[in-house]
């Protein structure tokens, strides 16, 4: 068995739509190198699937994304099952009070799979995870709304830069309580970027960075904080590549997806006949249109838009 150590998976769900908050996830695993990979390969018949999130959930039945999530976070908060939104988030995000249409995060979890499948899923990767001699140090999803986004992009002036400030508040967010070993980060690689040294120097500040490659696929470089090395990775299709990020993965996604319903259903009450939306490019003009129209008031666009 490899030596003691811990791992991070990162991944966003919402960096390219029109509308609706950000989510990154992030998840760590504090044993051996490689525990996660191989505690997915029990067979207990309860375990969570754990994929790319888009492969879990394509717009219709959430459940099984439901299950990767809520189990990872049943798991990260001492085996107690979130009840509601806002126990899933595991905070506040900023903002909250200027974005009515996400309301108090009171709406009850689950929504689609059975209480006791997702207690059943997190009991059996617990075990799964005991038996490499692993655990489940951290895992959540970050939430950024959308007047936190459009703030981020006016003082960075722009859209990369303001979301790696965002995936850098997740990665801190999970190394924060890591084991004082050294470690390896994985995270799926934004858009075409390949030079990740200054993000890393911005988290890290006076402490040695070396850049091993920043290739077509990978960009990979070393950390020294304290004496520990910790090796970061910012992979193309990191969902794919490592099982931790696309659990992170599925964290972000479902995140996003239940702020989405509770987003729908706010404005399903001020225009009744609303079709919902995603809030993607190729449907949230149409929403923008459709609300305004419905309700007479223009002022929703500018307050719902983001402005990148």
């Amino acid at each position: 068995m490899d030596a003691p150590s811990f791992e991070i998976g990162l991944d966003e769900a919402g960096y390219g739509p029109l509308l609706g908050p950000l989510a990154v996830g992030a998840v760590r695993v504090d044993g051996p190198r490689g525990a996660f990979k191989r505690a997915l390969t029990s067979r207990a018949q309860a375990m969570p699937k754990v994929a790319d999130s888009k492969v879990l959930y394509a717009g219709k039945d959430l459940a099984a994304l439901e299950v990767a999530a809520l189990a990872a976070r049943t798991l990260a908060g001492g085996g107690v099952r979130p009840k509601t939104v806002a126990e899933f988030l595991g905070f506040r995000p900023a903002g909250l009070d200027d974005h009515p249409w996400y309301g108090p995060l009171d709406a009850p979890l689950p929504r689609a799979a059975a209480p006791d499948r997702v207690d059943g899923a997190a009991e059996a990767l617990d075990r799964a995870l005991r038996r490499q001699g692993a655990a489940l140090g951290s895992a959540q999803a970050r939430v950024f709304l959308e007047g936190d986004l459009n703030a981020r992009f006016a003082r960075t002036g722009c859209k990369g830069a303001a979301h790696l400030e965002h995936v850098g508040d997740a990665f801190l967010a999970a190394y924060d309580g890591a084991p004082d070993l050294d470690g390896a980060v994985d995270c799926d690689r934004l858009g075409g970027r390949r030079d990740y040294e200054p993000f890393l120097r911005d988290l890290f500040p006076f402490r040695p960075i070396a850049t091993l490659e920043e290739a077509e696929r990978v960009s990979a470089y070393v950390v020294r904080p304290r004496e520990r090395e910790v090796r970061v990775r910012f992979v193309v299709e990191g969902e794919v590549a490592s099982p931790l990020v696309a659990l992170a993965s599925c964290l972000a996604k479902y995140a996003r997806e239940i702020l989405m319903e509770a987003f729908n259903g706010y404005f399903a009450s001020k225009a009744p006949g609303l079709t919902p939306t995603a809030g993607y490019w190729n449907d949230g003009p149409r929403f923008l249109d459709d609300l305004e129209r419905l309700t007479g008031d223009g002022a929703w666009r500018t307050r719902l838009a983001r402005t990148r």
